[in-house]
């Protein structure tokens, strides 16, 4: 998953492309707040960590997506005053997603996060 280019073009995009255009084109606040950052970021966030639990990654690569958005904040892309809040729910969100669910799986103590999912030998 690492290694795959188009995970963090996709990352890179949502972290950095999305404020880019959102601060560019001067939407509402309300919108940019609602809309944009607590909506599409959250469904973004929530889908992500269901990508990186299908395919067996480990829990780790879920911190990366918060802490590029975070970055983003220091660069100034999203104000300071919310993102770093955001950053935070974007993670809180992420681990929902990853572990609910996961209490049905028949050998969730046997589970090994394995790069890339699970492959033929």
């Amino acid at each position: 998953m690492l290694k795959d280019w188009t995970f963090w073009l996709v990352l890179a995009i949502f972290a950095f492309g999305i404020p880019f255009v959102i601060d560019f084109f001067n939407f509402s606040d309300l919108l940019k707040i609602i809309g944009f950052y607590f909506i599409v970021n959250s469904l973004f966030s929530i889908g992500l960590s269901l990508y990186v639990r299908r395919r067996g990654a480990f829990i780790g690569i879920v911190i990366i997506w918060p802490i590029m958005f975070a970055i983003g904040v220091a660069f100034g892309l999203v104000p300071a005053l919310y993102g770093y809040a955001l950053a935070g729910m974007y993670l809180v969100i992420e681990l929902l997603a990853f572990y609910t669910g996961q209490q049905n799986d028949k050998d969730l103590e046997n589970q090994i996060p394995i790069e890339n999912g699970f492959q033929s030998i």
